[in-house]
């Protein structure tokens, strides 16, 4: 369920809890605009094992989720998940594989496009508004195939 705020002017919308519960009362002042504020924060993986789990960026709150992007190198079948959340909350959690079989490789009001060449896949998550969160923001990956060499994530965000 998303919810609608104006701080400092900018439309923000906040998740809330699949309850339904309101969000605070009082909104979070950020400052997610004008664009020079917006900081750019980057992980990298390098031969991750088949079963693993890792964290490419990390950030604690409050904040704001302007976008996102995981570049994964090799590969033998694209079940590599990626994975953002928000406030501990789920946002994205697909396959590259999947997010393939579901049209996602053109513009798409879903919020997330994956591009192949070769073998790199590159996955973007972004959506018409920026996005808050008060306590933390996670971009990870779930592998469980072959033959990847590595992984870059970098998420675009405003403190």
């Amino acid at each position: 369920m998303k919810v609608m705020t104006m701080v400092g002017g900018v439309m923000l919308f906040i998740l809330s809890s699949s309850t339904g519960a309101a969000p605070p009362a009082k909104p979070v002042s950020l400052q997610c605009f004008p664009l020079q504020a917006s900081q750019l924060s980057e992980g990298l993986v390098s031969d991750p094992a088949v079963g693993s789990e890792h964290g490419l960026v990390s950030l604690e709150g409050p904040g704001c989720f302007l976008s996102a992007r995981v570049v994964k190198q090799g590969g033998d079948s694209d079940i590599t998940f990626v994975k953002l959340a928000l406030d501990g909350r789920t946002v994205v959690n697909r396959s590259v594989a999947a997010l393939r079989n579901w049209g996602t490789t053109e513009d798409n009001s879903y919020g997330v496009m994956v591009f192949t060449n070769g073998s790199t896949n590159t996955v973007t998550i972004g959506f018409g508004h920026p996005l808050l969160y008060e306590r933390s923001l996670e971009l990870g990956i779930s592998v469980d195939e072959n033959g990847i060499s590595q992984v870059i994530g970098t998420v675009i965000h405003g403190q």
